[in-house]
């Protein structure tokens, strides 16, 4: 079982929330570049250009060596550095609600 402060740590980034919300839509594994461009789209504002494919390969780096063996530590998160896939497996009932909560807000600010 997760504890309520991993959980807390999880999310205290809002790279890893944006790579959450979008995991949490998938029904298979998605690989560490679909989920770079989600998140790249996420935290593009409306008015701005598309991400350059310099950007793109940024994204891709952090999630690889921060963000994504970060969220691995979760029982619920699969992160195949090798393979470059990433999925949720399962997340517990209280975690999708502390995440739920989450996008709400942030989506509403």
């Amino acid at each position: 079982m997760v504890s309520l402060d991993d959980v807390f740590e999880l999310l205290s980034e809002r790279r890893r929330r944006y790579v959450l919300y979008y995991l949490r839509e998938q029904d298979s594994p998605v690989s560490v570049r679909e989920l770079a461009e989600a998140v790249a789209e996420m935290e593009a504002d409306a008015d701005s250009p598309a991400v350059s494919e310099t950007e793109l390969e940024r994204y891709e780096i952090k999630l690889h060596h921060a963000d994504l063996p970060k969220a691995d530590t979760a029982e619920f998160i699969e992160y195949d550095a090798d393979d470059g896939v990433v999925r949720l497996t399962g997340e517990p009932p209280e975690f999708d609600a502390v995440l739920t909560v989450a996008e709400v807000f942030e989506r509403s600010s």
